[in-house]
Parts: structure tokens; sequence; C-alpha cells
């Protein structure tokens, strides 16, 4: 099926919302092209992508007699963005569960897609952890990486702990807004 024109998205949206599989059809055809490029660079992933977008035409379906939106293409990027903004943090914390099991688990060997998700996640945390500001950045490691207690790190740099407290808590904001950069990408886009 050709990629069909939406000429009214609002009459279409409502004849869904009346359960009109055809109209929820043509949406999806409309809709897919330009979700699956911008999902799949956010992921890195077509696989990933592909799943996240059915999840988002899912989740129309589903609630097609509840949603009340004036945008419905918004509506479907941001679902889809939020998704891929949920895998990407789920991706980081399963990688940091599995480089935990790893070191204290010698005899413990991954599978393929457990040691892909680990690099992924480490890719994604390194990249993170890279912009950060250099004080930020090495109160950071000593703390996540070396383990470090504060007191131990401010004798380290010589700095106080409320100090280290302060650049530990500017280190996580400056993590989360990279996380969250998906989300702004895609107002961004808009």
């Amino acid at each position: 099926m050709q990629q069909d024109l939406i000429y009214d998205e609002g009459y279409l949206f409502q004849q869904v919302a009346q359960g009109d599989e055809q109209a929820f059809k043509r949406i999806v055809y409309h809709f897919y092209p330009t979700l699956m490029p911008f999902i799949t660079g956010l992921t890195k992933s077509k696989e990933v992508a592909e799943e996240i977008i059915q999840e988002t035409f899912l989740k129309l379906w589903i609630n097609k007699g509840k949603l009340q939106t004036e945008n419905l293409g918004g509506w479907l990027h941001m679902v889809a963005v939020n998704m891929a903004y949920t895998h990407l943090k789920r991706v980081a914390v399963e990688g940091r569960l599995l480089a935990h099991l790893r070191d204290t688990q010698p005899g413990h060997s991954l599978s393929t897609e457990e040691d892909l998700a680990l690099k992924e996640s480490e890719t994604l945390m390194y990249n993170a952890v890279s912009r950060l500001p250099a004080q930020q950045q090495l109160v950071y490691k000593l703390s996540r990486e070396d383990g470090l207690s504060r007191d131990k790190i401010a004798q380290q740099l010589n700095i106080s702990p409320n100090t280290v407290k302060n650049h530990l808590l500017k280190a996580m904001q400056s993590i989360k807004v990279f996380m969250n950069k998906a989300t702004k990408i895609f107002f961004n886009f808009f």
C-alpha cells in the first residue's frame, strides 16, 4: 500500500476513535515513514525502533476512545520518543547490573545479547560522563568507579565534602539531561 496523504488528520483520528480500522491503517502508513528513521537514530537499532513504533501504534489503538489531542503526529512522536528514552535508560541500568555481575561472579559468562547491552550502556554512560566539566568528571569517577566516600574524595582533592556533594549532584543532573536528550531532540525537531 502506498503512503496515503492525510488531508484531515482530525477527521481520521475521530474515525479511529470509533474503531475504523481503515482510518487506523492510513494513520500508520502516513506516520511510519517519519517515525522509523527518527527513532532508529535515537536508539541506534532498527529492531528496537520497530518494536517501539509498533508499541506506539498499539497504544494509539488501545486508547483510541480516550485520547484527546489536536496534533496526532506530535502525540505519536512524543510517545515514541518517550519509549526510546525509557529503552535507553533501561539499557544503561541493565548494563550497570551486568557489569556488576561480571565483576562479582568471575565464572559468569555473558550471552551475546547481554554483552551487546552492556557495551551499549557503557558507551552511553561514557558519553554522558565525558561531557561533564573536568572537576565534576573527576569527582563522579572517584565516587562511582572507585567507590570512594565523599569524605575520602574531599581529602584526596583537598576540597570540602559539601563541594564534593555539589559536584556529584551537578554531575548526576548533567547525566540526566544527557539521557533526556532524546526528548529534547524531539522538541527541537518540531
